[in-house]
């Protein structure tokens, strides 16, 4: 009888045993799966605060040149950027007449201006000079929209920026597209959308 109750107390612990281990298994299976999923939902996060693909843009270019005419009506605008600061996309619009420079920053989500500069230009800068080379031919020129588009023609990626400048007598958009750590600023001729060149930054 004491030898039957002996197996019996044996029998009840290699059981119990067993599905300690098997609770234990469970709880460690589940571990990784939840840490990985919540890796995958940070990550797409981060990538679409930074993907002008992605963005919430409800100010187009037009509004935001408006604000800077509106602060500056006596100046010619010599460069637009469409950027992300701190995951906050906005507009920085600089300016000229014929003494000063000027620069507001205009939140491309609600139109808010956050900034606004004015400088004295140089001696050799001022009267003009710097006005006419600098100065952008806003007539006929593409949407950023088009000029985003066929950026992604050349290069696939993300958005990181655009910008409107004029250099030598052209004015051009620059846009960069960002791929596996590698930066491509795709120039293209503001009128027709031509490609001019495309540069590669690692």
């Amino acid at each position: 009888m004491k030898k039957l109750q002996v197996t019996l107390a044996s029998t009840f612990m290699v059981m119990a045993l067993m599905a300690c281990n098997q609770d234990n298994n469970g709880n460690n299976d589940n571990a990784p799966e939840q840490e990985a999923d919540l890796g995958t939902e940070q990550g797409q996060g981060a990538d679409s605060s930074e993907d002008l693909n992605n963005a919430d843009i409800q100010v187009d270019m037009e509004t935001a040149v408006s604000e800077f005419e509106n602060a500056y009506p006596d100046a010619s605008i010599s460069s637009i950027e469409l950027e992300a600061e701190r995951g906050t996309w906005q507009y920085e619009i600089q300016g000229l007449d014929d003494e000063k420079e000027y620069e507001i920053i205009v939140d491309a989500k609600t139109q808010e201006v956050t900034k606004e500069r004015e400088e004295a230009l140089d001696a050799n800068d001022a009267g003009g000079v710097e006005r006419q080379e600098d100065a952008l031919d806003m007539d006929n020129i593409i949407d950023p929209q088009e000029a985003v588009d066929i950026a992604l023609s050349e290069a696939e990626g993300a958005i990181s920026s655009w910008k409107l400048e004029k250099d030598d007598q052209v004015t051009y958009y620059e846009v960069t597209v960002t791929n596996a750590g590698n930066d491509y600023d795709i120039k293209l001729d503001a009128t027709n959308g031509e490609v001019l060149g495309t540069d590669r930054d690692d």
